[in-house]
């Protein structure tokens, strides 16, 4: 297959979290003798974000919103690259009032025996889907975010990301969304294409 490259991408603001790591089992415990009676309380008002922080998620605390749009992925898997990919499904949310998008996994699977580097997925929207069998990098790319290296035969499942949007303004209409995985390269100063993640269904931007 043709090697494709990302070129890296300067002098654009992102935001990117760092995993927050779950409560011990003692841990949980002794809080939650001490708070039972409060989290019986405030349990209905917990955000989506707080819920995630507790599993151990990389996911910022927001506002909740209830204006997000979101699209689910295809589950097969592209496996462009045999050491490094993103599988199983993946759920983006968009909220277009704080400018976010929301990508919850899924994996990302390093199958090498060695570190990866630096990694970064980015976030594309086109006016049609994106083709396995032919792949062509097409629509405009709205967001990215970087994430740190994964260890040999490491992953990260079923975390969150934040990222901003890498535009000023997102333009309404009706879109496939797709993200890319790049690995950065520190030969070339670019991201390596490795893997690409597809959406069935279209999300519309009001």
């Amino acid at each position: 297959m043709k090697r494709l490259f990302l070129t890296a991408i300067l002098g654009i603001s992102f935001v990117a979290f760092g995993q927050d790591k779950p409560l011990s089992p003692e841990k949980v415990k002794q809080e939650n003798r001490a708070t039972a009676k409060e989290e019986v309380k405030v349990a209905a008002e917990k955000s989506e974000a707080e819920i995630a922080l507790e599993q151990g998620k990389e996911l910022n605390v927001r506002t909740a919103s209830t204006a997000e749009i979101r699209s689910m992925s295809s589950a097969t898997d592209a496996k462009f690259s045999p050491a490094l990919g993103i599988e199983g499904n993946w759920e983006l949310g968009m909220n277009p009032e704080q400018k976010e998008i929301i990508l919850t996994g899924g994996t990302i699977l390093n199958k090498s025996d060695v570190p990866t580097q630096k990694l970064r997925m980015m976030v594309y929207f086109a006016d049609k889907g994106f083709s396995l069998e032919k792949p062509e990098l097409i629509g405009n790319m709205y967001s990215f975010i970087d994430i740190d290296p994964i260890e040999a035969k490491g992953n990260k499942v079923e975390q969150s990301f934040i990222t901003t949007w890498a535009i000023e303004n997102m333009q309404p209409g009706t879109y496939y969304p797709y993200i890319i995985l790049g690995e950065f390269n520190p030969q070339t100063n670019q991201f390596d294409l490795r893997d690409v993640k597809v959406f069935d269904n279209t999300i519309t931007i009001p």
